[in-house]
């Protein structure tokens, strides 16, 4: 078979599982600030796994006469493992293609198929206004305000230490006032060990 190139579906998803996974696990053998991954806790990256798990597990309805039957991948071998991930069965994959083909065309319809309802569900995820573009715009009103506020401090200390080393100056120039004017009026009155120029001044 010829090799287009793209990409499998399973491959795909086990990707997103494990960046995700990445972006919000906890590491305690990292160094302290860096232990959390970037969205650990994050709603919106909890909403989007739980959502795309669920249309994996869930499968796809058919009608069969007056029955309702509903088909999911872990019958034909795609089972969704512990840690979020997709493993196939090649047997069991084998055996359901070779005995229930229509039940197979249906998990992947392109109408509801378990791949069509990722498709529209990442879709919406990625479409202005969707989950991702609210979050991007709430995180980014942060980051403005968070800039503004940094600027206004900035500038707030900025003018506090103008005025405190005004004031230090100012006190400076005012210890070396006192000191002369302590020094004249020693001369002039005397201090402890001088009578001064007044009280020798017949």
């Amino acid at each position: 078979m010829e090799n287009t190139g793209r990409i499998s579906p399973k491959v795909a998803y086990n990707s997103f599982v494990s960046q995700a996974a990445a972006l919000s696990t906890f590491d305690s053998t990292k160094a302290a600030g860096s232990q959390g991954g970037v969205l650990l806790g994050d709603s919106m990256l909890q909403t989007i796994r739980s959502t795309l798990a669920n249309i994996v597990t869930s499968g796809v309805a058919s009608t069969s006469g007056s029955t309702s039957v509903t088909t999911n991948l872990a019958s034909i071998g795609i089972d969704l493992q512990d840690d979020g991930t997709l493993s196939i069965d090649d047997s069991k994959l084998s055996t359901a293609l070779s005995n229930s083909p229509t039940r197979v065309q249906q998990l992947f319809s392109q109408t509801n198929g378990i791949g069509k309802q990722l498709s529209s569900k990442i879709t919406t995820f990625l479409q202005t206004g969707g989950i991702i573009d609210t979050r991007t715009t709430a995180l980014n009103a942060d980051l403005k305000s968070l800039t503004d506020q940094t600027a206004k401090l900035q500038t707030y200390a900025d003018s506090l230490t103008t005025q405190y080393n005004s004031q230090f100056t100012a006190l400076n120039t005012l210890m070396a006032t006192m000191q002369n004017n302590t020094a004249y009026l020693t001369q002039l009155f005397g201090g402890t060990h001088s009578a001064g120029a007044l009280a020798t001044n017949k």
